[in-house]
């Protein structure tokens, strides 16, 4: 009956480390394809399939379990793998593509300073 014990603990302290290892490689995968997508799509207008097909294949075989969403109208690319390290990348125009979490808020983009136009009315 004792080594039943072992056997149980065995097997949590393994799944435990899986779960810490897929936890430790998730925000750098999901982050590596929010962007990528963010920058492909709303930057390069290249389509979902071409920038699944082009820059995803190859790579860590988890990659393979991370979901995505898209927003146009909101120019936002959402991701996680498996629910963990959930990450997004928003378009903003002028700046390009910024890497967040999903509960980040960004400030809206600086308005366009037309300083050199400005000094060249006053002189």
């Amino acid at each position: 009956m004792r080594w039943w014990i072992g056997v149980v603990a065995t097997v949590v302290v393994i799944g435990l480390g899986a779960v810490a290892y897929v936890a430790s490689i998730a925000a750098s995968g999901t982050g590596y394809e929010a962007q990528t997508l963010c920058s492909a799509i709303f930057i390069s207008g290249r389509t979902e399939a071409s920038v699944q097909g082009a820059e995803f294949q190859g790579l860590h075989p988890l990659l393979q379990l991370v979901s995505h969403s898209i927003d146009r109208e909101h120019r936002e690319v959402r991701v996680s793998l498996l629910g963990l390290g959930a990450q997004k990348s928003i378009f903003r125009r002028g700046l390009g593509c910024t890497l967040t979490d999903l509960n980040a808020s960004l400030p809206p983009p600086p308005a366009v300073c037309c300083c050199a136009r400005a000094r060249r009315r006053t002189i």
